[in-house]
């Protein structure tokens, strides 16, 4: 006579440590403008989109288990698009948000795409925005010779443009305590006076103006104090709120769950 055996599992199953429910901000990095060789008037360059702005109510970490969370930097001048952030580890965790497009050139480039898109450039077109993450640049608009590049789309809101400059997408505030802030806000584009060039700020996710550098990203995490292990590196800035430990990564870093 034979006899047939079944295998029960419990727990988290695969090996993995008991799940920790954590919530989440990923940003990265903001697209860069173009940086132009003289003032023309046709150098109107376009602005640049904000990181890729992810949230959620919360993603299983597994107790034992190591996650890696890359910060995204800013895109360089000349037409770069930010570096996307990431939250890699076990349990199929594989979190990514977009880096920000960069702003089209004077001759005419369109807005690339990115977690917000970029604005175009002299006569150009917008760039996309990704779903859930930004929104999208503004097309170029006005008259020649006095055409005003297109504003970059941020995680609030999509690019603008007026008569004298490309209107910024606005960012957006995080719902996690203790993180104070607007993050992923659009850059602004040029008209013929050429005013408006200036650097993303540093771990902001916002686009530059024009010209400029776009801001590098961050990653903020919300932990139940009962289960914050303390095992980090990348030197995260460390709270509480109640219940609560936040961590907020401005570099590249892990947490032991």
């Amino acid at each position: 006579m034979s006899f047939g055996y079944q295998v029960l599992g419990f727990g988290s199953g695969g090996g993995l440590g008991p799940a920790r429910a954590i919530v989440y901000d990923c940003i990265a990095g903001g697209g860069s403008g173009q940086a132009g060789p003289g003032w023309s008037v046709h150098e109107v360059t376009g602005g640049s989109g904000g990181g890729g702005f992810l949230s959620s109510g919360s993603v299983d970490f597994y107790g034992g288990s190591t996650y890696t969370l890359t910060v995204g930097g800013g895109g360089g001048a000349s037409r770069n698009k930010g570096a996307n952030s990431t939250i890699v580890g076990d349990g199929d965790v594989d979190i990514t948000a977009l880096g920000g497009g960069y702003g089209g050139d004077h001759y005419g480039q369109a807005g690339s795409s990115g977690g917000s898109g970029g604005g175009g450039g002299y006569a150009g077109g917008a760039g996309a925005g990704t779903a859930d993450q930004g929104n999208a640049g503004s097309a170029s608009c006005g008259s020649a010779p006095g055409k005003v590049a297109g504003g970059g789309g941020g995680k609030g809101g999509a690019g603008g443009c007026n008569g004298t400059k490309g209107t910024a997408g606005a960012g957006a505030t995080s719902s996690i305590p203790n993180v104070s802030g607007t993050f992923s806000v659009g850059g602004e584009g040029n008209g013929p006076s050429h005013t408006n060039n200036a650097n993303g700020g540093v771990n902001t996710g916002d686009g530059a103006n024009a010209e400029g550098d776009g801001g590098s990203g961050r990653i903020h995490l919300k932990i139940l104090t009962s289960e914050y292990t303390g095992v980090t590196t990348g030197s995260p800035a460390v709270s509480t709120d109640g219940s609560y430990t936040i961590l907020q990564y401005t570099g590249t870093g892990t947490y032991k769950a």
